[in-house]
């Protein structure tokens, strides 16, 4: 919310040192003519942890092995909290060698990690192995004070052994890119994320990005467009669902706390199985306080969609990698994390 009370000055920075890329753009927009199916309403199967002393802020969930691997903002060098799933408690708080506020966790696919995490403001990426410990890792292009240019904010979304897959937000557009691990110095820019009507910022395009398991499908969902995107793996456009409804304001980037007067459409959401789980706000704005329960839109890999789940408490969730369990963090008083059995819907991945 704050961030908006000094946008148009940081716009006005970062386009002195942001370029005006364009890169191959959403391809050919389908106008979403599908009617979306059914609502299927989910009660909690269960509690995994019956309290939790953080309060939820732009929180991200993994549900990893017998894992589940929690980042939380402006907890200092705190934020990413390990619970095991056997045992039904947290058993580890890990300390990054930063005060960042921000940290964010991302998929590896590799056999030696869990996941991934990267402090956006040190610029640094760090995994935390099989064996429940941290480790600094190699991140190409997106390096230590170089890397990126001034101004922009990094989303770290996909690591495998040799490449990384991230989105970069700043000047005129949000961009989709990737680098090799052993390259420091460049990067190669797979799409620009940006959708009409075109703005000269790039805050009306951020979004919720999200890859598969092996990395060879991408979605992105914008948060003030009903609008998702479909790309293979190397970010080419599959689909793009256009819902038709009202967009970002750019009347709102004069304000403070502007972003908050949109619509807000998507917030969070995974890749796991053969499916895509968005969280959506239906056109809300802040505080977003108009339902008590969490809407879910479950998409196959092609962007046909397969349900929408109505969760019975409002939160965070995430799926584990069998998608036959969700979890939800609440975002309320409550504090709790509860487990709800997709198997009462019919498993679908």
């Amino acid at each position: 919310m704050k961030r908006m009370i000094y946008a148009v000055i940081l716009f006005s920075l970062m386009s002195i040192f942001s370029s005006f890329i364009v890169v191959q753009k959403a391809g050919k927009d389908v106008s979403s003519k599908e009617a979306m199916p059914d609502t299927v309403k989910l009660k909690f199967s269960g509690i995994v942890a019956d309290s939790f002393d953080f309060k939820p802020i732009r929180t991200q969930m993994l549900a990893v092995d017998n894992f589940l691997v929690i980042a939380n903002q402006n907890d200092g060098d705190k934020g990413i909290y390990l619970y095991s799933l056997s045992e039904g408690k947290r058993i580890r708080d890990f300390i990054i060698p930063s005060s960042s506020p921000s940290k964010m966790i991302f998929r590896i696919n590799d056999e030696k990690y869990l996941c991934g995490i990267y402090d956006d403001i040190c610029c640094k990426a760090y995994a935390i192995t099989r064996s429940l410990k941290i480790e600094k890792v190699k991140s190409g292009a997106i390096t230590e004070f170089g890397g990126m240019e001034a101004g922009t904010y990094v989303n770290l979304i996909y690591m495998d052994k040799d490449k990384l897959v991230y989105t970069i937000r700043g000047g005129r557009n949000v961009t989709l890119r990737r680098t090799a691990l052993s390259d420091t110095a460049s990067a190669v820019i797979l799409q620009d994320l940006r959708i009409k009507p075109e703005y000269d910022y790039f805050f009306p395009y951020e979004g919720m990005v999200a890859t598969d398991a092996k990395g060879d499908r991408i979605v992105y969902a914008y948060n003030y467009f009903k609008v998702i995107r479909f790309m293979d793996g190397s970010a080419s456009p599959l689909k793009v669902l256009d819902f038709g409804k009202p967009g970002f304001d750019p009347e709102t980037l004069k304000i403070a706390d502007g972003l908050d007067k949109n619509r807000m459409y998507y917030y969070g959401g995974l890749y796991v199985g053969g499916s895509i789980y968005v969280r959506s706000l239906n056109g809300e704005k802040y505080p977003y306080e108009n339902h008590s329960s969490t809407i879910i839109e479950q998409y196959d890999r092609n962007g046909n969609p397969i349900r929408v789940i109505e969760l019975d408490r409002k939160g965070v969730f995430t799926v584990d990698e069998t998608c036959d369990r969700l979890y939800l963090l609440t975002e309320g008083s409550d504090r709790k994390i509860y487990y709800y059995d997709l198997s009462e819907v019919g498993i679908v991945n």
